[in-house]
């Protein structure tokens, strides 16, 4: 066999040495290529799926709360005025009436309690339902007096009753109000807010303290007795809605809320991104991106480098984990096997000289002696204190063969010892990574309770104002209404005296 013909089956193999280690590595994939070979990711990782994103579900959307705009302040201030004007009408119409009836502006109490004055109140009361008047109050407008105890206990039943959210009965029939909804302060019924006011400055509230004014005026009459029913039905009247849907603000609010929200799929340790042969698409394509990243972040090992070397034979590698190896070790394995095939090419195309593997004791008996079975009769007898002795004991001719058998050797072993603490190394990421995700997933239960704890401690606090603000209201108009009664007082004396 000529020299031609031993170099082709070197260099083929060296080609394909080369082709099979520097395969297509983490970062040379794009979205649309085809797997060389199974990814599979030695880490748990969680990547966003854009597909899912671009089509949120209606379910989606019902989680992302709906905007409402909140105005109980000016709703309560509109329903006391009227409260206030409606009362002081009837009662100017009773008094006229009583005037008529009687002759007098004034009844004595056994006139009050008779059955005559009874039957002229529930008269009066029968033809003008539409008036919030009871007996009760009748009779004190009778007497004289101008009834504002009893009025004023009317009217702080019916503020009560607007301390929560109400909506009216019929909403718009595109608008979906989901699982919460938040409301946002306005200074009128017809404003709009911002988008960036809608988390700025409105507070969360669940879809189920949403009242309709239909079930907050039942909610109301039922704390009046059968009788009172009529009465009660008549102030229930006063009760109006104290927020209103925003259709507008909620659909720019969830298309906001639904682009910046991100639906998560999960890969655990081992599980393969892209099986061989298969396409790249954009959820497989990012989990090789985050895969790349956790690769390269990793530190690499250190070696200690000793003096002495020791050889340490039949030594189980470490478990080894599939990891994609990094993209420098590719390349430099390429480029080891390219020059390896260039010298064996090169080593091959010279002509062969064997070597004399006979000693000289075998020149001069004429029977071929190995050196191997000299060394190994020599070492029976006294075995050698170092290498060193040993070299000192072969034949000239042999040494340097020795020498290189003992160089690839330490070699090899030295290689093997890096690649096992590179895996060992690798294991351990992996087990601290995934260590992490497990500490994360146990803290997130905790941390909603305590962020669902800080949301009810706000709602709590938002109440308790609300309900000083509507005490301080039932103050002043406490006050206004004396001093009505007091200029009243003032004006009707000189007549008195009169």
């Amino acid at each position: 066999m000529n020299a031609a013909a031993r170099i082709w089956p070197f260099f083929f193999l060296a080609l394909w040495t080369t082709f099979s280690v520097a395969a297509k590595e983490l970062a040379d994939y794009r979205i649309g290529d085809l797997a060389e070979a199974d990814i599979t990711t030695f880490v748990a990782l969680d990547v966003p799926d854009t597909s899912a994103n671009a089509q949120p579900s209606a379910g989606a959307m019902a989680k992302i709360p709906s905007v409402f705009r909140d105005f109980p302040q000016v709703a309560t201030n509109q329903m006391t005025v009227e409260f206030s004007t409606v009362m002081s009408v009837v009662h100017g119409k009773f008094k006229a009436a009583l005037q008529k009836e009687f002759s007098v502006a004034t009844l004595d109490a056994p006139t009050v309690a008779s059955p005559e004055f009874t039957n002229f109140a529930a008269a009066f009361i029968t033809a003008n339902n539409r008036y919030p008047l009871n007996i009760s109050l009748a009779a004190e407008w009778a007497r004289g007096g101008d009834g504002a105890e009893i009025s004023r206990t009317f009217l702080a039943r019916l503020l009560a009753m607007l301390r929560r959210p109400v909506c009216a009965d019929q909403l718009p029939s595109d608008f979906l109000v989901g699982e919460k909804f938040y409301a946002v302060p306005v200074a009128r019924p017809e404003d709009v807010p911002a988008l960036a006011e809608v988390e700025q400055h409105g507070h969360l509230v669940a879809a189920s303290n949403l009242t309709k004014i239909s079930r907050l005026r039942m909610l109301f009459r039922r704390g009046f007795s059968k009788e009172e029913q009529p009465f009660a039905s008549t102030l229930a009247g006063f009760l109006r809605p104290v927020c209103a849907p925003d259709v507008a603000l909620t659909e720019e609010y969830r298309r906001q809320a639904a682009s910046a929200t991100s639906v998560m799929v999960h890969f655990d340790k081992g599980q393969i991104i892209v099986a061989r042969g298969s396409t790249v698409d954009e959820k497989a394509y990012a989990a090789i991106t985050q895969l790349r990243e956790k690769t390269s972040a990793q530190p690499k090992p250190v070696l200690p480098v000793a003096s002495p070397v020791v050889v340490v034979k039949n030594v189980p590698p470490a478990k080894s984990v599939p990891v994609p190896a990094p993209n420098y070790l590719g390349w430099g394995a390429s480029v080891l096997a390219g020059v390896i095939a260039f010298f064996v090419v090169v080593k091959a195309a010279q002509p062969r000289r064997r070597a004399p593997l006979v000693t000289q004791a075998a020149a001069i008996s004429g029977q071929p002696i190995l050196f191997a079975e000299v060394l190994e009769g020599r070492m029976q007898i006294q075995p050698p204190a170092s290498v060193t002795d040993i070299l000192k004991t072969a034949p000239p001719n042999l040494a340097p063969q020795f020498v290189e058998s003992l160089k690839e050797a330490v070699v090899i072993e030295l290689a093997t010892q890096r690649r096992d603490l590179l895996f060992a190394q690798q294991a351990a990421a992996a087990e601290i990574a995934d260590l992490a995700r497990r500490l994360e997933n146990a803290q997130a239960p905790l941390l909603e309770r305590l962020r669902a704890y800080e949301q009810r401690i706000g709602e709590l606090e938002s109440e308790l104002a609300d309900q000083s603000k509507q005490n301080r209201e039932l103050l002043q108009l406490k006050i206004d209404m004396l001093r009505q009664q007091i200029d009243t007082e003032r004006t009707a004396r000189p007549a008195n005296f009169n």
